[in-house]
């Protein structure tokens, strides 16, 4: 895998986005101008200075990064098969880890970039609205938790996206799927409160209890960093163009 190559798929996947923003399809440019007024604007005005501190934050920010990888992870494999350009693209000199990681970080750095400039519209906002006079900051362990969020959620996502664009007929199929997963993590806290035994859950309340927010969010940062290298790793182990363009 080298850098340089892993730079053009990128740089490829991204200007690829912008022509689908920018041409005759506008439902992703309306999603991420709704999504932008709604958590940028909307939310924190509402929810008051206090959603500073809150810690809620970052669970917000990271259903952002969710929301607009949706269309771009589904697209990413499927895409070019729909369109009959996956063979172009198998056929060049680039090695399939340089495919497969410019790929992934094409559309994870938008949903980044973007995610991060909703977090600070939401910041001065507030402060144009409540701060009279006075910066309102979130504390350090909040922003913290919050671009980590923003980064190891939606990467988690796209991780198990590409596994599943990769084997995809069509774009749509890969989007269901991925639709499912989303679901999954949204509804896994209240599945999990009906199902573990709570007993379980009191205990790990408890051992929470006794760490400072700064500590859960290193200790969940570093869970989903593993995990998201993880399913990276199976992706590029799953990655043979030859496999590939016979699918």
């Amino acid at each position: 895998m080298r850098a340089g190559d892993v730079r053009t798929v990128m740089w490829k996947e991204m200007r690829e986005l912008v022509d689908t923003l920018t041409g005759g399809s506008r439902t992703q440019l309306i999603v991420l101008a709704f999504v932008g007024l709604f958590f940028g604007v909307v939310t924190p005005l509402r929810q008051g200075a206090a959603w500073l501190t809150s810690g809620t934050a970052a669970f917000s920010y990271a259903f952002i990064g969710m929301v607009l990888l949706m269309q771009p992870i589904a697209d990413v494999f499927a895409g070019e098969r729909e369109r009959h350009t996956l063979e172009t693209l198998l056929s060049t000199r680039l090695d399939d880890g340089s495919i497969l990681i410019g790929k992934l970080l094409g559309v994870l750095a938008p949903a980044w970039v973007a995610t991060a400039f909703i977090y600070l519209v939401a910041i001065v906002a507030t402060n144009v609205e409540f701060g009279d006079g006075h910066l309102l900051l979130p504390p350090l362990w909040s922003a913290g938790t919050t671009l980590a969020a923003i980064v190891l959620v939606p990467g988690l996502m796209a991780a198990i996206g590409v596994n599943t664009s990769m084997r995809a007929d069509t774009v749509r199929k890969a989007a269901q799927t991925l639709s499912l997963f989303v679901m999954a993590l949204v509804f896994a806290p209240l599945i999990a409160s009906r199902v573990v035994p709570h007993a379980w859950l009191t205990s790990l309340l408890s051992a929470l209890a006794g760490h400072t927010p700064a500590q859960v969010g290193l200790l969940v940062g570093a869970g989903l960093l593993v995990l998201d290298v993880a399913i990276v790793m199976v992706a590029l182990a799953r990655f043979r163009r030859g496999r590939l363009a016979l699918d």
